[in-house]
């Protein structure tokens, strides 16, 4: 496990406008939303798109170990590459700087194109902005990446045929996301959170089109001052993207004293814990 000391700006506990699912603190039970919000996905990471990069401590170590697997067991030349969710290109920069890439196909929910092009030095690549689930994905390619964006997919099964049929045989697949146990303290308090696969789920939508080739789980922990600093955390990576409630003061002074009481670790910091899971597969020959 990594244990990592976080810090995000104060926010004064008088301006309750954290936006987060509504506090449930005395139900178990957890929930997802039934049918994902793009439009607020989309309005989250948007409004988050200039504190990311200071805040994303987690999903940078996410990003790296991506990397890792890939040049352990994909190697570093592509004809062409296709990366959904690029977000604002952290992991799109380290690409460029490890891989040769003829055709780069580059996709967010977001308009960050901008953004991107700020940290890219590739000569040609084409950016396409829209829903991955929905936009048209690229054929022949070799290899499609994807970093801490498919929790965001609705229809898993869904994209990863989408993907297969995009990728050439024996075309390459690399993805991180998360397992159940993410965020498990905003779960536990809240009642609220995504719905994470389980890696027997994983398996059996990947088996009929791909050859498994790693799959890899680790738990990072993040150390905060505050709870406060812990929603800070979340506000300014866009983590908040699930349903769009306002607490009031009262309500978020609750949420804390909760957080501290439940969540407070022997270095006086709370802690708040992300479980990514990477994998990799391969598209068999005869799909």
């Amino acid at each position: 496990m990594e244990h990592l000391i976080a810090t995000s700006q104060r926010m004064a506990t008088s301006r309750a406008s954290i936006d987060y699912p509504s506090i449930k603190m005395n139900e178990r039970s957890c929930t997802s939303p039934s049918k994902l919000d793009k439009k607020l996905i989309q309005q989250r990471f948007h409004k988050a798109k200039e504190s990311y990069d200071q805040h994303a401590i987690a999903q940078q170590q996410i990003n790296q170990h991506l990397l890792d697997l890939l040049l352990k067991h994909a190697g570093t030349q592509f004809h062409q590459l296709l990366e959904l969710g690029c977000g604002t290109g952290l992991l799109t920069q380290q690409l460029q700087q490890h891989i040769l890439v003829n055709n780069w196909y580059i996709n967010d929910l977001c308009d960050m194109q901008d953004l991107v092009a700020q940290k890219l030095t590739l000569p040609h690549w084409t950016f396409l902005q829209g829903d991955m689930e929905q936009i048209t994905l690229p054929p022949f390619c070799d290899l499609i990446i994807s970093a801490s964006a498919i929790q965001w997919v609705q229809d898993k099964p869904a994209f990863l045929k989408r993907c297969a049929k995009s990728l050439k045989p024996k075309g390459w697949l690399f993805l991180s996301t998360f397992t159940a146990d993410n965020l498990k303290e905003i779960r536990q308090l809240t009642g609220k959170g995504l719905d994470y696969p389980s890696l027997a789920q994983w398996h059996t939508w990947l088996s009929h089109d791909f050859d498994l080739i790693c799959c890899e789980t680790k738990t990072i922990q993040l150390f905060f001052r505050t709870p406060m600093e812990v929603l800070c955390h979340l506000k300014y990576t866009g983590v908040t993207a699930l349903q769009k409630t306002i607490w009031n003061r009262q309500q978020l002074l609750f949420f804390c004293k909760r957080y501290s009481d439940e969540f407070t670790q022997k270095n006086q910091h709370v802690g708040l814990t992300y479980t990514p899971l990477w994998i990799g597969v391969r598209k068999k020959v005869n799909k």
